[in-house]
């Protein structure tokens, strides 16, 4: 992967299926979005974050995500990011000035969606309770696809409600998940 760092004038990057990622990755990725200002879509693909990935690798990420001066394109799909939301909350919050974000395929649950407001504690806090606060504050995002997730009913009722507020969300892809028909007319009424 080293070579690729002198590529400083890439505007597409996609790294996909490198299981062993992990710390190593994290920080490849890191030093790319440093050193290429021209890139502008990230794919990070099937590499899942957690277990041997440190947290503070996921750290140096989420800051190099989020101090990039043109990226806009963010997919970070099959990383299992559903599995610890203190790691989908940073980089959420790193992806706060995306236009488009693809987080298909991470296993983020909506059955437990909370007031994640009242829960100080990040970790304390639901993935997809994450994902309604992000779509909240989030008003430059244009593509979400959250497919292929646990998503259910009740991610969709409380979708429905930001979706009235959000009026600058074009796409929308919930396919694949646990909603159906009222969660579904919720989300399409809105």
């Amino acid at each position: 992967l080293r070579p690729v760092l002198s590529l400083r004038n890439t505007s597409s990057l996609k790294l996909e299926m490198n299981h062993s990622y992990g710390f190593e990755g994290i920080l490849f990725s890191s030093e790319f979005l440093e050193e290429n200002m021209f890139l502008v879509t990230l794919e990070v693909q099937s590499n899942p974050l957690g277990g041997g990935t440190a947290v503070n690798g996921i750290i140096c990420f989420c800051h190099a995500m989020d101090a990039h001066p043109s990226l806009t394109c963010v997919c970070l799909t099959r990383m299992n990011l559903g599995a610890d939301s203190e790691f989908l909350g940073m980089i959420l919050d790193a992806c706060k000035n995306m236009n488009h974000l693809d987080l298909s395929r991470n296993r983020i649950d909506g059955q437990n969606v909370v007031e994640n407001a009242a829960l100080g504690d990040p970790s304390a806090r639901s993935a997809s309770g994450l994902i309604l606060e992000y779509l909240e504050k989030n008003p430059s995002l244009k593509f979400l696809s959250l497919e292929q997730n646990r998503l259910c009913d009740n991610f969709a009722f409380h979708l429905e409600t930001l979706l009235r507020k959000n009026s600058n969300l074009q796409r929308l892809f919930l396919r694949g998940n646990g909603i159906g028909e009222e969660g579904r007319m919720a989300v399409r009424n809105a």
